[in-house]
């Protein structure tokens, strides 16, 4: 069975994904967000505490679970917090995007 790794599994798209892939069943669901899960369903899948601006940690988790494939969720979605603090915006939606992959393609070409 293929392993799906979802980042930002706290927000709003990565739980309705978390939903949709625990109702079909088909593949090995690893969770990942910042801080506790915040799912209410506990069962049928792993969660992992990972944030996505922490290198090491995102590499730790990739290595750990090796997914097959990775579902970005993870993200700054409130405008009025990104024209606040547009540096730590664009770390969360830029950057880490770029960190994400890069950590992916050397999981994958190693």
């Amino acid at each position: 069975m293929k392993t799906i790794l979802t980042t930002g599994s706290n927000g709003l798209l990565g739980q309705k994904i978390t939903e949709k892939v625990l109702v079909e069943g088909r593949v090995n669901l690893v969770a990942t967000s910042a801080g506790v899960n915040r799912y209410p369903v506990k069962e049928g899948y792993e969660y992992a505490e990972m944030d996505i601006l922490n290198p090491e940690q995102v590499k730790a988790v990739v290595e750990k679970y090796r997914p097959d494939a990775v579902i970005h969720t993870a993200a700054m979605t409130n405008v009025d917090t990104c024209e606040a603090d547009k540096e730590l915006c664009h770390r969360l939606n830029v950057d880490a995007v770029g960190t994400l992959l890069s950590i992916c393609e050397e999981k994958i070409y190693s």
